[in-house]
């Protein structure tokens, strides 16, 4: 007899049976997996070395910063630019403006919306004042974002 299982089925029969094992040989019901709601356990080799988005060019913690939070753009398999925190953007015809538009859905940890106010902050204002960032390079050439409405810059 063939059973076909795929990756995550194989996996989570792996940890149930983990889980059983540690237990005697018996699951206890919701006790087994007691876990506070807002909690997530994973396991890493490495941890990140900041929180900070601006401090993500660590290979190994790239995979958990892409998790916990949204970059302005991604690309795909193609390397297309695929909208995130800025929906649209448009190259001004001298190459030396853009505009873009923010998406107006975000929210942080507490609750407040992201503004155009926080995404300057974030991505331009640090790096200017001297704050040690990895993203300090790609912002290099930036002389000013100038706000134009909660969205837009």
């Amino acid at each position: 007899m063939t059973i076909e299982l795929d990756r995550r089925t194989a996996l989570q029969t792996l940890g149930l049976g983990a889980a059983a094992s540690v237990l005697g040989g018996s699951l206890l019901g919701d006790r087994a997996f007691a876990q506070a709601k807002d909690t997530v356990t994973i396991g890493w080799p490495s941890d990140v070395p900041s929180w900070d988005p601006n401090q993500r060019f660590t290979p190994d913690a790239q995979s958990i910063y892409k998790l916990v939070f949204d970059q302005p753009l991604d690309q795909n398999e193609k390397l297309d630019l695929v909208p995130k925190l800025i929906t649209k953007w448009e190259l001004a015809a001298d190459g030396l403006s853009m505009t873009v538009e923010l998406r107006d859905d975000v929210t942080f940890h507490n609750g407040d919306k992201m503004s155009a106010e926080d995404f300057k902050y974030t991505f331009f204002e640090r790096i200017k004042a001297g704050h040690k960032v990895d993203t300090a390079n790609s912002w290099r050439k930036v002389t000013d974002i100038e706000v134009q409405s909660p969205t837009r810059r």
